[in-house]
Order: structure tokens, then sequence, then C-alpha cells
């Protein structure tokens, strides 16, 4: 007897914290979809201040708007902050801060291929910046061999080619240009890489 009232007990007791477990679950799910409902309102005014090149107020926003950096801030955790990393990777290079958008950068992952692509492509330029030639080619390389496309891909591989033609390693600047002669024949670049080119050889053949 003494045992089933202890059974009854403790089945109640489980059965009261499965419920309370459940409505925890129901409401946390309710504050994120208010959350993200309140993260696409508050992306607004930041997004518009950055296509008006007004960085500063973006990044840091005003009396009556947040900005990307308060965004983050109030949202991490609960909604998908990828976007914003690019959006203050972007413009902590029109800051000339480029650790700063190296790191956010480098935050910043996607599915969409034109989109890592080009976030790759922006931290090998701010290694530019820096003057790290190295950390720069291996972000050029890590954007056009990634899911070669026609519009973009040729891009990321002149850029590596011009660093190597800086650093005087003129082979393999060479072998870029031919890449792009080779599998993007159809991209308006394939004039460029072969200028670059013949402008190398006959540096080469003096």
């Amino acid at each position: 007897m003494h045992n089933k009232k202890l059974f009854k007990i403790t089945l109640d007791n489980y059965i009261k914290y499965f419920f309370i477990f459940i409505l925890l679950l129901l409401l946390f799910q309710i504050y994120k979809i208010n959350k993200k409902n309140n993260f696409q309102i508050d992306m607004v005014q930041p997004v518009f201040f950055f296509e008006e090149k007004n960085f500063n107020n973006a990044l840091y926003g005003n009396k009556i708007h947040k900005g990307f950096l308060r965004i983050i801030s109030d949202y991490q955790f609960i909604v998908d902050l990828k976007v914003v990393y690019l959006y203050i990777g972007i413009i902590y290079i029109h800051l000339k801060k480029y650790e700063l958008a190296i790191e956010y950068l480098n935050n910043f992952r996607s599915n969409d291929f034109l989109l890592q692509s080009q976030a790759w492509s922006l931290i090998g330029d701010s290694f530019v910046q820096k003057k790290n030639y190295k950390e720069a080619i291996r972000y050029y390389k890590k954007s056009f061999n990634y899911r070669s496309n026609k519009f973009f891909t040729p891009i990321y591989i002149i850029k590596a080619a011009l660093i190597y033609e800086q650093s005087n390693i003129n082979n393999l600047a060479i072998s870029c240009y031919n890449r792009i002669l080779k599998d993007f024949s159809d991209s308006k670049y394939c004039n460029k890489a072969f200028k670059n080119k013949i402008r190398i050889q006959s540096i080469l053949i003096k």
C-alpha cells in the first residue's frame, strides 16, 4: 500500500514537472518568435543607414534606432545573425579598421556560395591592406575554389594574380591568368587576363 502511494506521488510529480517543462518550452518558442519579428523590424534602419553610406549610424545606431552592434548584443543565440556580421565586416573595411573587418567577416557563414565567396574575398582585401599578402592569397584561393562561376570567380583569381605579381611570383600569376583563359573563356575578364599574361611574359623575356 505504501509503495502504491509512493508510486502515485512520484507519477503525479513527474506529470506536473512534465507539463511545466512543456509550458516553459512553449513560452520560449513564443519568445523566440517575438524576438525574430523584432529583429526584422530593428534591421530596417541600420540597413538603410548602410545603403546611404552612413556607416557610423549603421554600426552604432542613434537615439531612436539600434545599430548593428546593438542588434548582435540583443539577439545573440536567438536569431541567425550571419547577415549582420557581413554588414559589420563591410563597414569596418570602409572605416579602414581591417582587423575588426576580418574578425566579423570570419564569423559569417552562408550556404549561399556567392555571398560566402564574397566574404572570403573581402577578408583577402583586408589582409592586402594590412600587407599580409600570404593570408590574402589564402582567402582569395578559398573564394575562387569554392563553387566556381563565370561572373565572380575570375575577379577573385585576378586579385590573387595581382598579389603574385606584386610579390614577383610571376609563374603563379601567369597560372592564374591561364586558368581564367581556360575555364572562363566566355568571361568579360578574359581580355584583361590575356593582356596581363602577355605583359608579364614580355617582362620575363627581357
